[in-house]
């Protein structure tokens, strides 16, 4: 017994004897590498990789662009228990220790010398900072005694909350989150001290394998991993025995979260992405540049409503083409079962997927998250079966008409108030409708006339669901939107609003489109002399194809310059009166903005400054305004070209205002009941592009319908009904308290009252006269068998007698 109590005593002693050398080993090797050892300086000073974000004008968060997040945090800042959860999973010595952990890299020698493979363990947070941030990912023993060198240097030069904080804010914990506090928002939508000790627990347990045991990626194994760092805190008396029993019941309540996004504005941010990188290169994501766009928020909010709502009514009116998946077994799932069925299909434009789980004559019962809602049947009788764009199925009866138990459906939320039988308002309640995704596209952009400034675009129904931009990347044809342009280029050639062209049959061979055309007008009929503003007022087909034939094609392409378009794009054909041209929403913004404007040819601009993330400006956008400069300003730079005249403009708006009145754009005027709005609808062959493009003095909008793959709307499906109501729900909101604002009368303009049928100066006595306005230059002659005539200087932009009539195209 003595022998054996002497070896082991002798054991005890060379073990000692061993350890002591090792250690003695290890700090006479540090010092023999310190000189050589790197620079501390890029752990300390390096930039955070920190993400691109565009905000609004006043600086609301509109999207993050980058492959990593950070939300920087400082060792006081952070919630005491997240720092023992990292303690507790990966180092609970850490405070005490020198930056190693001699037990542990013990354990790791013996574990080789007994078996002959590697075992991971050992690193404390000290030496993982120096793995992960200073050296390479290689696993060799050169490099092991190098992070341990690396450790105690960290640990000379640094306290150990600043190396606590260096490790909390770089350390990888999955899905794009480098450090605790993009993590917690990453995970669970919080800072970090908002985390529950379930919630840090589950983040403390990430640094082993961030990329393929997270909670997102396995959820099984990241809650293991979270029973063992919630059992080493219990352990370490870092919480009671009733935290650890309720932080261990706890679900898995982690989800993605994205950045809290202020603004939904996602197709104005990719655009604002695309240009970040043409002019910033790779470092556009990484340097936490800051985009400024010049989107106002309540203006984008309503235009992505308008918009929606548009596109929705239009997809009720053609039927219901039928549900997005069934599950006839529904009533046998669990509500886990459900749950996941429903989390599959994402909400798309608003619009909840639900479940239909009960089912009567006169409503649908579904459930929809952990909501249960009725669906109604005297809201649902729009939901005829589809056959075609032309055609529906038989009324609905019944809600069983259209549904089964188990059928999965898109519904959408609507708050209303709740009004008693006295008028009192009641408070407000959601009402739940039956709809769909709808199949048909649509685009709306808001400019402002006086700079080009974007103040809304949206670029389809749902970004996610589909990411081409219609609104800036699509060219569609504009249809009876563009006469105003061909009527515009007619008065810079002489003609006046009470020219006269005769609206009759005509057949030619255009060689734009290489063949022989008879056009029509969308009434069918024929009308004899017209007068352009009554043309243009009824967007007469006829009229608008000799007016350009008159005037000269290459004369009219020539002008349309001026108001912004690519004349090398625009077709070289009489059906360039009638909108075969090809633009984008933007671009047709644009041109009116220009009317808008009294002609001056605005660039339009989305990004009005770009910013370090400190602040410090690298761009400002300086636009040209639309302004005639003073004689002796001394930056005649910044004002734009005045490209059209103001006495065109001011009879060009004057019969825009017609349109709007009593024209094909009258539900406008009947709407927003101002004087001061203008604009045309637009239609084109087929109803596979319809528009509404107007103004008034501050503001520039046009909405664009049509399907991404162009194809017919079906019957009557014209600008005056697909697209004027997204413009009207748009502006009522946008012009609301604000004052009419129209432009002023230039000088050099008379009015006279004329014979509308052969558009010569009447005698004021006329009962059938009406009043149009002139340059002077182009007053007409006396009618033969009228006496001379007054001058009458009321407002032109109130001419002849409205009526009405509602004329759609």
């Amino acid at each position: 017994m003595k022998i054996v109590k002497k070896i082991f005593l002798y054991g005890i002693l060379l073990s000692l004897i061993v350890s002591l050398m090792g250690v003695i080993s290890i700090i006479s090797f540090y010092y023999y590498v310190k000189p050589d050892l790197p620079s501390l300086d890029p752990l300390i000073h390096a930039k955070f990789s920190t993400p691109l974000k565009v905000f609004t004008k006043n600086g609301e968060l509109i999207a993050e662009f980058g492959k990593k997040r950070r939300e920087p945090i400082t060792f006081d800042e952070t919630p005491k228990q997240l720092i023992n959860a990292f303690l507790a999973a990966e180092d609970d010595k850490f405070f005490t220790h020198d930056g190693v952990d001699y037990k542990g890299l013990a354990r790791a020698v013996w574990h080789l010398a007994s078996t002959g493979t590697r075992k991971s363990g050992g690193s404390t947070i000290t030496m993982q900072l120096a793995r992960n941030f200073l050296l390479t990912n290689e696993k060799t023993y050169t490099r092991k005694f190098k992070e341990i060198a690396l450790s105690y240097k960290i640990e000379e030069e640094l306290d150990k909350k600043k190396i606590m904080e260096l490790y909390l804010n770089r350390i990888f914990l999955g899905n794009r989150a480098y450090g605790i506090g993009a993590a917690a928002q990453v995970y669970y939508g919080k800072t970090p001290s908002e985390l529950t000790i379930a919630q840090v627990a589950m983040i403390a347990g990430l640094p082993k394998a961030p990329s393929t045991r997270n909670p997102i990626a396995a959820p099984k194994s990241a809650k293991a991993r979270r029973g063992y760092v919630l059992g080493r805190m219990k352990k370490l008396g870092f919480i009671t025995e009733e935290e650890y029993r309720v932080a261990s019941e706890s679900p898995i309540t982690a989800k993605i979260h994205g950045q809290d996004i202020e603004v939904y504005a996602p197709y104005i941010a990719e655009m604002a992405r695309q240009e970040a990188q043409e002019i910033l290169g790779d470092n556009a994501f990484t340097e936490g540049y800051q985009i400024y766009t010049t989107i106002e928020p309540d203006l984008q909010a309503k235009a992505r409503e308008s918009l929606r709502n548009g596109l929705r009514a239009y997809d009720m009116r053609h039927g219901f083409r039928g549900v997005e998946a069934k599950y006839p077994q529904v009533n046998s799932f669990t509500a886990e079962e459900i749950e996941q069925k429903l989390a599959e299909l994402p909400v798309i434009g608003g619009l909840k997927p639900a479940i239909v789980i009960g089912l009567d004559n006169n409503k649908a019962t579904v459930l929809l998250g952990d909501t249960t809602a009725e669906l109604f049947l005297e809201d649902s009788k729009w939901a005829r079966k589809y056959i075609s764009d032309n055609k529906r199925g038989k009324k609905i009866k019944s809600m069983s008409d259209i549904l089964e138990i188990g059928d999965v459906v898109r519904v959408f939320t609507k708050t209303e108030s709740v009004i008693d039988k006295n008028g009192n308002n009641l408070g407000e309640k959601t009402k739940y409708l039956l709809s769909q995704v709808p199949a048909v596209s649509g685009a709306f952009v808001a400019i402002s006339p006086h700079d080009g400034a974007v103040k809304s675009l949206v670029g389809g129904f749902d970004f996610d669901f589909n990411k081409f931009n219609m609104a800036y990347q699509a060219k569609r044809q504009g249809g009876s939107c563009f006469k105003p342009f061909i009527y515009s280029a007619a008065l810079g050639k002489g003609y006046s609003t009470a020219s006269m062209i005769n609206d009759a049959p005509i057949t030619f061979k255009d060689t734009s489109i290489g063949k022989t055309w008879r056009p029509e007008n969308y009434t069918k009929k024929f009308y004899g002399p017209t007068s352009l503003r009554t043309a243009l007022k009824y967007s007469r087909n006829l009229v608008s194809i000799r007016l350009l034939r008159q005037i000269g094609i290459d004369y009219a392409i020539d002008f349309l310059g001026d108001f912004g378009f690519d004349k090398s794009l625009l077709p070289n054909g009489l059906s360039l009166s009638l909108g075969s041209a090809s633009v984008s929403p933007l671009e047709m913004a644009r041109a009116y903005a220009t009317i808008a404007n009294g002609g001056y040819k605005i660039e339009p601009y989305f990004i009005e400054k770009v910013t370090t993330s400190s602040g410090e400006v690298l761009y400002q956008a300086e636009p040209k305004i639309a302004a005639t400069p003073k004689k002796d300003d001394p930056n005649p730079e910044k004002f734009a070209p005045h490209t059209i005249p103001e006495q065109n403009i001011y009879l060009l708006t004057g019969m825009l205002k017609d349109v709007i009145r009593g024209g094909s754009g009258a539900k406008a005027y009947r709407a927003l009941k101002r004087n001061d709005i203008a604009g045309k609808t637009g239609t084109t062959n087929d109803q596979k592009d319809t528009w509404f493009s107007g103004f008034n003095g501050d503001l520039a909008a046009v909405a664009w319908v049509g399907f991404a793959i162009p194809r017919s709307l079906g019957r009557g499906e014209a600008g005056g009904k697909t697209a004027i109501p997204i413009w009207i729900d748009f502006m009522k909101y946008a012009l609301n308290g604000k004052p009419e604002k129209s432009m002023k009368r230039p000088k050099g303009l008379v009015t006279v009252k004329i014979n509308p049928k052969n558009g010569l100066q009447t005698n004021a006595g006329n009962p059938n006269g009406v009043y149009e306005t002139f340059r002077e230059k182009n007053v007409p002659k006396m009618d033969p068998e009228a006496e001379p005539i007054s001058v009458y200087n009321s407002d032109p932009s109130a001419p002849a007698k409205d009526d009405k009539k509602d004329d759609i195209y």
